[in-house]
């Protein structure tokens, strides 16, 4: 049986001390990245259950300070915003306790890193090549999206025990109560979790009987009891981080007093019919749910068409049509593996297509769209190495490339409404009409909330979404500071209440 250190970096002393480097390289761009504690809204929710996990209930109740737009909100009502990921504070309080301040910026560096280690790993078991191990991990870890968070979000959590997950469906023997442990962790993070849930039970019990015949009764007696450690391996996380988040945190799930621009959800409830069911809802649906295709003001798409535009500018062009064309020799070499990570994006694709009421911290959620993406370059890659097959393989990618250009510049003439059920839910937009446009460097705070779109920022989004690149372009452009970086760590360090 292999030993933890062989499971996380695999065999070969070479690839080992790849995976050690990707994964420093790549947790020290992150800690340069972080912006400090309570530079955007989604982190200061994330920090505020943290603090209040290790210094007591709601004791920091004035975070005024953070934002200017706070107005004495208190930990617990910026941790409302949060309510469906509070198990990411959870995690990050042990950071906080140990290191205070800087504890934040190093939890933050520190699961990125962990992310690159555990997904080289997973793709040099696939490959056995460095250099392809290595572009995959990074893909994953420092693209352009993934740089344009300057706080602590649950997706590179979930990230972090996604791809411990992919590792563990290729470790022999395969481990059913293990991947229910960090299944279970996973909707502990986020409530998002859950939706691979049902992916992972399948696979598992799938993959337990392999080695049997069709049809016998020791597979489905197999099938069964790894289904069973799957449950049991997931109860064991879930449910309590579940129920501690909600014991802990009940203030949070069901605030007494409404505060600020962020509302609880009980606040609204929408109606929808489809396929002859009726139903309430607080969130924001899109066709065929609701009764026509929108869009999330401040957004030039809806979601179902963002996601693969924005996928197309933070990869680049080039690097999507050799994911596209790693397909095919992704199942030829390992089916297994390629039809798993295709269901994974199938999986995430299906679940945000009918969602709107969008924000950028919302879209930081696509980012697990990426490791699927991430596993077809590097079999796209791989396959063009061989000589072969170069001629025609860059041919393909050329006719890729130019199809996808055609499409992406016809998406620019499409034309939606703009969801008027928000306006419902943020009325400041409308009431102030001095807030009206939304720059580029406001998208990260809680103007995002009491502006009210304009036709020029309309134009300016369009264009940002449908802009041809080869290569990979930033989304919202990062700004790690470096000028003041030596100040905020001396601060962080020093702080006993929250920095200012």
């Amino acid at each position: 049986m292999p030993d933890f250190e062989e499971i996380v970096l695999g065999k070969g002393e070479k690839g080992r001390k790849t995976a050690v480097v990707a994964s420093l390289v790549v947790f020290a761009i992150y800690f340069t990245f972080y912006q400090g504690p309570g530079a955007e809204i989604a982190d200061t929710s994330v920090i505020a259950v943290a603090m209040d996990i290790a210094d007591g209930p709601n004791s920091h109740p004035d975070f005024s300070s953070v934002h200017e737009s706070a107005d004495s909100w208190s930990s617990r009502d910026w941790a409302q915003h949060i309510s469906g990921g509070l198990g990411t504070g959870v995690l990050v309080a042990p950071f906080y306790s140990l290191f205070r301040f800087l504890g934040f910026r190093i939890f933050f560096a520190m699961i990125p890193a962990l992310t690159a280690m555990a997904f080289f790993s997973f793709l040099y078991r696939r490959t056995q090549r460095r250099w392809l191990a290595t572009l995959g991990a990074l893909a994953l870890t420092i693209n352009p999206l993934s740089l344009s968070y300057g706080g602590i979000l649950p997706v590179y959590s979930l990230l972090l025990v996604s791809s411990a997950i992919f590792l563990m469906l290729e470790t022999r023997p395969l481990r059913p109560t293990l991947v229910g442990v960090l299944s279970g962790l996973m909707v502990g993070i986020h409530w998002i979790g859950a939706i691979y849930v049902p992916l992972l039970a399948v696979w598992v019990m799938t993959r337990s009987t392999r080695k049997l015949s069709q049809g016998s009764s020791k597979r489905k007696i197999q099938a069964v009891k790894a289904g069973a450690l799957f449950l049991v391996g997931f109860a064991i996380t879930a449910i309590p981080i579940v129920y501690g988040v909600q014991s802990h945190t009940a203030s949070y799930l069901f605030p007494a007093t409404e505060a600020g621009i962020l509302h609880a959800p009980s606040q609204f409830a929408f109606g929808y019919h489809f396929l002859g069911f009726s139903f309430t809802f607080d969130g924001l649906l899109n066709a065929p749910i609701h009764d026509q295709f929108v869009r999330t003001p401040h957004f030039p798409f809806p979601l179902f068409l963002m996601a693969p535009l924005m996928l197309t500018r933070v990869f680049g062009l080039l690097a999507i049509a050799v994911a596209i064309l790693g397909i095919g020799p992704a199942f030829r070499q390992h089916a297994r593996s390629a039809g798993f990570l295709l269901a994974w994006l199938l999986v995430t694709c299906l679940f945000f297509a009918f969602l709107e009421d969008w924000d950028e911290w919302k879209m930081s959620f696509l980012l697990l769209m990426m490791p699927s993406v991430a596993y077809f370059l590097v079999t796209g890659a791989g396959h063009m190495t061989s000589v072969a097959v170069l001629k025609s393989s860059v041919l393909r990618v050329a006719g890729i490339s130019l199809l996808l250009a055609i499409a992406i510049k016809f998406c620019f003439y499409l034309e939606f409404p703009e969801d008027s059920r928000w306006y419902q839910k943020h009325p400041e937009a409308i009431a102030a009409p001095s807030q009206d446009g939304l720059k580029l460097t406001q998208r990260l705070t809680p103007k995002f909330y009491t502006a009210r779109e304009t036709a020029e920022e309309r134009l300016e989004n369009k264009e940002r979404f449908t802009e041809i690149s080869l290569w990979p372009t930033a989304y919202l452009p990062p700004d790690p500071k470096l000028s003041s970086l030596g100040t905020r760590l001396v601060r962080e360090i020093q702080a006993r209440s929250f920095p200012k």
